[in-house]
């Protein structure tokens, strides 16, 4: 919301809202959005709808076309001129394979600028005389910022974490995702309007949900009716939870950054609650239908650092940490002890998976579950 408010006050005479029903890969029409929705622009006299015919302006590349044959025909020179190092022939091959994909997305080259994709960033001096020397430059930056799921994706599979962390691939966005998001979201406003001393109910939950709700990253009109039914019951099972918590929540969402012998950690606790004597309790909210024993919270790495964060600002560890399990399935407020001798025993786990790191070490140690994983069509095991 906040984004797209600055973007609307950057305009200086009219502003036009734009959005296709339909374009190339999805599977059913989409709807306007959200924001246009909350106007009613089809009856708000401030705003004119305008439908616009279908237009396409594209000089696709059909196969045994002509174009498509020179583009290939510069693709294997750029191949020969490579590998025998005429290089300045190999780029004005390059040039011309740009000059093709231009016309193949736009049908012309008015916009094209030469100079423009030749401008390049060329390897920096140190770096390019170690590769001289035969030392290749490091593949992790000494001052990398880690996390707590960055350390529990290198326990599951050190090349995952490679791959997302220290390359930093894209993955596809999925709705489960979005639907934690939701969830973290309405949560935290609705503990902030009790910290501030309002006394919110389920009606206004639900309408906290509506505005952050976000219906278009749903596959179909059934998942994303099964994920709101979902999402309502997390909040029926939340707002009981708080009508017999005798605790005081006294952060939500709190921003930290803590370091291990020099090691960069940060995050968000999203939620901190005060006992009536005094102490504190860490509450991590999951949405998912996987729990963790009282044994596994205990060795768990985010809770330890949530426990380092804590007695870093309050100068003392939390007497409790653990799960709120909001799920309908599972419904559940799972808590442990915390203790010195246990948190100390996790952070030496996390400082030796940081020395792995900072090593470059990817090896794997045990065989890692890659049937879910969206590295698995890259992986270098394979």
């Amino acid at each position: 919301r906040r984004l797209a408010y600055v973007a609307m006050t950057r305009a200086q005479e009219q502003l036009y809202l734009v959005f296709p029903e339909k374009y190339e890969g999805n599977k059913r029409g989409v709807k306007p959005s959200e924001f246009l929705e909350q106007i009613s622009y089809e009856n708000n006299p401030l705003v004119e709808v305008i439908e616009a015919p279908l237009c396409e302006e594209r000089c696709n590349l059909v196969e045994n076309s002509a174009l498509k044959r020179k583009k290939d025909e510069f693709e294997r020179l750029v191949r020969i001129y490579t590998n025998q190092g005429q290089l300045k022939l190999a780029v004005e091959s390059l040039v011309v394979i740009a000059q093709i994909q231009e016309l193949e997305s736009k049908g012309n080259l008015q916009t094209f600028d030469v100079s423009d994709f030749l401008r390049v960033s060329p390897m920096p001096l140190n770096e390019l005389e170690a590769l001289v020397d035969g030392r290749l430059p490091p593949l992790v930056d000494k001052d990398m910022h880690f996390s707590a799921s960055g350390i529990k994706m290198y326990e599951d599979c050190p090349l995952k974490f490679k791959y997302s962390y220290v390359l930093k691939l894209p993955t596809p966005q999925k709705a489960f995702f979005q639907l934690g998001t939701d969830v973290h979201a309405v949560f935290e406003q609705i503990s902030r309007l009790k910290m501030e001393g309002e006394a919110p109910d389920i009606s206004k939950a639900r309408e906290m949900l509506d505005v952050t709700w976000n219906p278009h990253v749903f596959d179909s009109r059934t998942q994303e009716q099964q994920e709101y039914s979902k999402m309502q019951k997390m909040l029926d099972f939340w707002m009981d939870f708080e009508r017999h918590n005798p605790n005081e929540t006294v952060e939500v969402e709190e921003g930290f950054e803590i370091k291990l012998d020099g090691a960069r950690f940060g995050g968000y606790i999203d939620r901190l609650d005060r006992t009536p004597e005094g102490e504190f309790i860490v509450i991590d909210y999951k949405t998912g239908t996987t729990n963790l024993s009282k044994n596994k919270l205990k060795k768990d790495v985010q809770i330890a650092l949530y426990c380092m964060a804590v007695k870093e600002k309050y100068g003392k560890l939390p007497v409790q940490a653990g799960h709120m399990y909001v799920n309908p399935e599972l419904a559940e407020l799972r808590l442990v002890d915390v203790s010195e001798e246990g948190v100390e025993a996790v952070v030496g786990r996390v400082r030796e998976i940081v020395d792995r790191v900072l090593e470059e070490d990817f090896d794997i140690k045990e065989e890692p579950n890659c049937r879910f994983c969206d590295y698995k069509g890259i992986c270098e095991r394979k």
